[in-house]
């Protein structure tokens, strides 16, 4: 009896031995599986890190030549500093706008409220002191700018305290919220839902290109998945698989075919127009200014650039440019101030070297960017606390 007992007792704790091992091996399994998804999300990709990886993707072919480097005054120091010049940072999940930048210290500069800045931002605002918020894709992010002084923003800030301040009186701040592939949509909800409430003196957009882009891969800006949000989809359907369940149905696939030039004018110009509104009744003036891209650009190209310029871009994003050009232009005078400053290195030589890939610059064009920028602020009389925002109709 006393034998069976014991028989019966040790096989008892062998299957649960073996029931604990199988939860085990299972849980560490799809542990191991979710961390290789995640993966991709957890990673910062630096302009080294592109580089290594130029030959995956044809626009980046070039990168592996020599001649990234050009794009930047420093042409020496930026090839040391490859690995620790930000390209596209590690994400955090946002409300309405699916992601914002991890804040994050070093050559990141995230700060505490997701803005690429060189201090956090204090509220209320202090007394002398002029705020710019900057909103845009990975071209106001500052992708391959290697600190956040070689950022636009960071150049616009300097430039202003070094020629307005001694003017005005008044210390400049710019903090820049963007983050790489944001359309206009994202831009206008964090504008009505973030910005308007964090006492901005101006609120400036630094975009354009990304919306084309959206519109020739097919997506339509104001009803789309963007490139975060297709990750995460593609996460939960997962877990779905995993429960024995069928995956969420699409409802925001991209078609076929580009969208329509003038669908894409209408639709940036709709959200331009409902983030001046959002601000003009906070009393905050709003700007657009319509950033260069390669496809419009008439700026004599070096051998580098060039091998950047994909022909069958070239004549969707410069209808859509010209369209949108004009669907500003119709209403600056109501709701928000328009810069078109697409053609602003077109001026330069054939043997400057601007542009870094199709849509990013090395320092030399960001400065460029925001010497332009600051040209028209003061030309406008925005540099100083009260100017009357454009009315809202």
């Amino acid at each position: 009896m006393l034998r069976t007992v014991v028989i019966v007792s040790l096989l008892s704790l062998l299957l649960c031995a073996l029931a604990g091992a199988g939860y085990w091996v299972g849980r560490q399994s799809i542990r191991a599986e979710f961390r290789g998804l995640l993966a991709g999300a957890e990673q910062v990709e630096s302009l080294g890190n592109l580089l290594d990886e130029a030959a995956i993707t044809d626009q980046l072919v070039a990168l592996q030549r020599e001649g990234y480097h050009l794009s930047y005054r420093d042409a020496n120091a930026i090839r040391e500093r490859r690995y620790q010049t930000p390209w596209a940072g590690r994400v955090v999940y946002a409300p309405f706008v699916n992601y914002l930048q991890w804040p994050a210290t070093g050559v990141y500069q995230i700060n505490e409220l997701q803005f690429r800045a060189d201090r956090e931002l204090r509220l209320p605002a202090p007394t002398g002191v002029f705020r710019i918020f900057i909103t845009g894709g990975s071209t106001a992010f500052g992708s391959g700018s290697p600190d956040y002084g070689q950022t636009i923003g960071g150049f616009l800030q300097a430039r202003l305290n070094e020629t307005a301040s001694p003017v005005t009186g008044l210390r400049y701040e710019v903090y820049t919220m963007a983050n790489p592939a944001w359309s206009s949509t994202h831009e206008r909800i964090v504008i009505e839902n973030r910005l308007s409430e964090l006492e901005p003196d101006l609120v400036l957009s630094l975009s354009g290109n990304n919306d084309v882009y959206w519109g020739y891969t097919g997506h339509d800006i104001l009803w789309y998945h963007d490139l975060v949000a297709t990750f995460y989809l593609a996460l939960l359907n997962h877990a779905y698989a995993l429960a024995g369940l069928a995956p969420m149905p699409a409802v925001a696939p991209a078609a076929d075919d580009p969208a329509p030039p003038a669908a894409v004018a209408r639709r940036l110009a709709k959200n331009v127009g409902l983030a001046g509104c959002a601000l003009a009744g906070a009393g905050i003036p709003y700007v657009f200014a319509l950033q260069p891209t390669l496809p419009v650009s008439e700026k004599p190209l070096t051998e580098y650039e060039a091998a950047f310029l994909q022909a069958d871009w070239v004549e969707y994003f410069r209808h859509a440019y010209r369209l949108i050009h004009e669907a500003l232009a119709v209403r600056e005078s109501q709701d928000f101030g328009f810069i078109d400053l697409a053609s602003v290195f077109d001026e330069a030589g054939a043997t400057e070297q601007i542009f870094l890939d199709s849509f990013h610059f090395g320092d030399r064009g960001n400065r460029l960017l925001a010497e332009a920028l600051y040209q028209e602020l003061a030309r406008r009389a925005l540099l100083r606390p009260g100017a009357a925002p454009p009315s809202c109709f």
